[in-house]
């Protein structure tokens, strides 16, 4: 979709259902939308453009009698009503934003938005930059990026636009932000936006990790729990549910500890030769010295990178449901999937899939790939983990056929 020199957007009057002129370019930060006032009932509104989750949910905002319009689903609560909220409450702060030019750039552009409020959206966000790059040859690539994820960002895109706000903050609306933005489009012929879909299925993870995905390794053979210490390992979600908004996480958190201490226990005595390692963020409580500890206080992009080349290493990761999951799953060979019973309607959107030609077949693809309830006993995991490592071989003999 074109958004600048005209915006090229097609929208009406959620009230009045005439069509809406004179349309003006709003950017929000994990927004983009567009502007305009009635000519019937004179109420401003702005319409979502289709990019990130408005691809799938986009809403109509009436800012003179504040409401909502569009598709009753949950993303009216989390997606639609902060951003009317915020177009109402500007921020008047200035924001940091920073203009990296990689190479000269022609004037006619893509600019893909990667913000968001959560890791995993802006990450998800991001690989679109792989379609745009191999397939969009007469545009340019120009990101906006917060900082930490600004090490991800592939070889080829033409600028990087650096963002400074956490991910909290991304909810709000700034008109310096937007001012700032506005002003570098202009220094284009033409401009385009993504859709930025949310769950691209078209990239290669070692363009952005700089890590190649898991080659066998027999000499040297590595399972690894994804840690987190903000959804624990633990069975019951209004447990957890009630321990996260008391901030009294820590007992969950050192249950996780013995959980994982005695996977790894139940697997070692039958797979002496594997190196059993933990990852992630957090380091609450400690592991006997048998353990691979790789956790860390903090993220940063060489310690990201290790981490990424520890899940390459590893034939088996095994974690609970979230953006934890992401990299890790993108890199391993294999994977199990904890879901707790309030994330169901959110399967398969926490992992990314790379699939190797073998993995054409279905059933392989089942084998290698498992989605299991969180409320499984350690013993019940620890059997299917050790039946997935053991019997890949045989699973492919069965499968693939010559």
């Amino acid at each position: 979709m074109t958004i600048f020199p005209n915006l090229s957007f097609q929208t009406m009057c959620p009230r009045c259902h005439l069509p809406a002129s004179n349309l003006i370019l709003i950017w929000h930060t994990i927004h983009v939308a567009a502007g305009f006032t009635c000519s019937q009932c004179q109420h401003r509104y702005v319409a979502d453009l289709p990019t990130g989750q408005a691809n799938y949910t986009a809403y109509s905002y009436d800012l003179t009698q504040p409401k909502v319009f569009g598709p009753q689903s949950r993303a009216q609560e989390w997606f639609a009503k902060p951003f009317l909220k915020s177009l109402l409450t500007p921020y008047l702060e200035r924001v940091s934003f920073k203009v990296k030019k990689k190479r000269a750039t022609k004037k006619k552009i893509i600019i893909l938005n990667c913000h968001d409020y959560l890791y995993g959206h802006t990450l998800l966000k991001l690989l679109n930059a792989y379609r745009h790059l191999h397939h969009d040859s007469s545009y340019d690539l120009v990101v906006i990026v917060p900082p930490f994820l600004e090490w991800l960002v592939p070889a080829g895109v033409a600028e990087i636009w650096v963002v400074d706000l956490p991910l909290s903050k991304t909810l709000h609306y700034y008109p310096f932000l937007e001012q700032k933005i506005k002003t570098e489009l202009r220094r284009f012929k033409e401009v385009e936006l993504s859709p930025a879909y949310s769950h691209p299925v078209d990239f290669k993870i070692e363009e952005y990790t700089r890590v190649k995905p898991y080659m066998a390794t027999p000499s040297a053979p590595r399972i690894t729990f994804i840690w987190r210490e903000d959804r624990p390992w633990f069975f019951s979600f209004p447990i957890s549910y009630i321990a996260r908004k008391l901030k009294l996480l820590y007992p969950l958190v050192w249950w996780q500890n013995v959980k994982i201490r005695r996977l790894f226990s139940l697997l070692k005595k039958q797979l002496p030769e594997y190196t059993f390692t933990v990852a992630g963020l957090g380091t609450s409580t400690a592991f006997p010295k048998w353990i691979d500890d790789q956790r860390v206080e903090s993220f940063t992009p060489s310690r990201e990178k290790k981490l990424c080349q520890v899940y390459a290493n590893s034939q088996l990761v095994i974690g609970v449901h979230g953006s934890s999951m992401l990299l890790p799953t993108a890199h391993s060979h294999m994977f199990i999937d904890l879901l707790p019973s309030d994330r169901v309607g959110n399967f398969a959107q926490d992992v990314l899939f790379q699939l190797k030609p073998e993995d054409s077949d279905p059933r392989l693809q089942a084998f290698k790939y498992r989605f299991l309830p969180i409320s499984l006993s350690v013993a019940e995991v620890a059997q299917l983990s050790l039946s997935m490592v053991r019997d890949y071989p045989k699973a492919v003999q069965y499968f693939i056929n010559p």
